[in-house]
């Protein structure tokens, strides 16, 4: 079995209830979250949501901003999404125009975590939220009194929050239809993204296989 073949198949135990609970997971791939206290089993599981939403996921800054909806202990799962779709209350990802330090140092591609709080440059279509399709969003922080001083378009835009794992205790929540999100279990989650025969598939395709020899 090659190293993906046996992350994969870790990782499934982990995600599957029939598991022991002694199951050990391989770390992640990558690890966006190295600042942040996670333990690699949430991680891995950030990391099969993401792919199972196509998507991507990433830790929260320090910073209080969203509380208490979000901590320092929580990573988040992003669904790619139109800006035009978004309506107000979605918690998004985004990346903040170019910035400079007081040093003169410049500061790219921060990411920031963030609930949307308005809808801005809007035209009318039908089936859209609200009826209104708006190519512009003001954002703003749960713990912050005052929005954002920029807004997100399509371009700063990197997806719309899904699932938020817990990085301390791997419990997951579903945050569609809510503000602060739904508990749900791993393995529902998944089924739920990749429908009932994708999910078995995956299932059979990672389970471990005998070892030539063994």
């Amino acid at each position: 079995m090659t190293a993906t073949g046996i992350r994969n198949a870790l990782l499934l135990f982990a995600l599957c209830a029939s598991v022991a609970s002694s199951a050990t997971i391989a770390r992640a791939a990558r690890d966006p979250t190295a600042e942040f206290p996670a333990r690699p089993e949430s991680e891995a599981t950030a990391e099969a949501l993401a792919e199972a939403v196509r998507g991507d996921w990433t830790g929260v800054k320090n910073t209080g901003s969203m509380l208490p909806v979000l901590s320092a202990n929580d990573l988040v799962v992003t669904r790619p999404v139109d800006i035009r779709d978004l309506r107000v209350g979605d918690i998004i990802v985004f990346v903040v125009p170019v910035a400079t330090l007081p040093d003169g140092q410049p500061i790219q591609h921060r990411r920031i975590v963030h609930r949307v709080v308005q809808r801005l440059d809007c035209e009318r279509r039908r089936g859209a939220p609200d009826g209104l399709a708006c190519r512009r969003v003001r954002t703003q922080g749960d713990n912050v009194r005052t929005p954002d001083r920029y807004t997100t378009t399509q371009a700063t835009l990197e997806g719309r929050v899904a699932y938020v794992v817990d990085g301390r205790t791997g419990q997951v929540r579903d945050m569609r239809g809510s503000r602060k999100g739904t508990p749900v279990t791993a393995s529902d989650a998944l089924r739920r993204e990749r429908g009932p025969r994708r999910y078995q598939a995956a299932a059979l395709a990672d389970a471990p296989r005998p070892i030539a020899g063994s």
